[in-house]
C-alpha cells in the first residue's frame, strides 16, 4: 500500500476535522475527521465502499457522504479534495460558499500537513 495514499488519508482528516471545527465552533463532532481519513478506504482495503461501511459504527451523516451523498460532511470533503488538487478558483468558490476565508483554508492546509508529517 502507498504511504502516499495513507497520508492523503491523514491531511483529509485533520483538514476536515478543522474546517469543521471553524464552521461549528461549539461542536465536538468527531465525523469530520472519520469522514476524511475513510475517504479512500476503498483504494486502501481493495474493497467496495458499501461494504466497508456496512461494518464500522459510524454515524449516518458520515456514512452517506463517503457514499457520495451531498451534506454537509461531504461538502466539507469536496472543499478537502479541491485543496489537495490544487485546484485554486474552486477553493475560493467553495470557501466563500462555506463563509471561510481562503486564508483560513489554506492555514488549516499547511497545519494538517505539518500534522501528518509529525505522527
Amino acid at each position: 500500500m502507498p504511504s502516499e495514499v495513507i497520508h492523503t488519508c491523514l491531511v483529509r482528516a485533520k483538514m476536515c476535522k478543522e474546517i469543521g471545527k471553524l464552521q461549528n465552533k461549539t461542536s465536538s463532532d468527531t465525523g469530520y475527521f472519520m469522514t476524511g481519513l475513510f475517504s479512500l478506504m476503498d483504494s486502501i482495503l481493495g474493497i467496495p465502499t458499501e461494504k466497508i461501511l456496512k461494518d464500522l459504527p459510524i454515524t449516518d451523516e458520515v456514512s452517506h457522504a463517503l457514499k457520495g451523498n451531498d451534506n454537509h460532511h461531504k461538502q466539507v470533503l469536496n472543499l478537502v479534495i479541491t485543496v489537495k488538487n490544487g485546484e485554486w478558483s474552486t477553493v475560493s468558490e467553495q470557501s466563500k460558499a462555506h463563509h471561510i476565508k481562503e486564508s483560513d483554508v489554506y492555514h488549516i492546509y499547511r497545519k494538517s500537513l505539518k500534522w501528518s508529517v509529525e505522527l
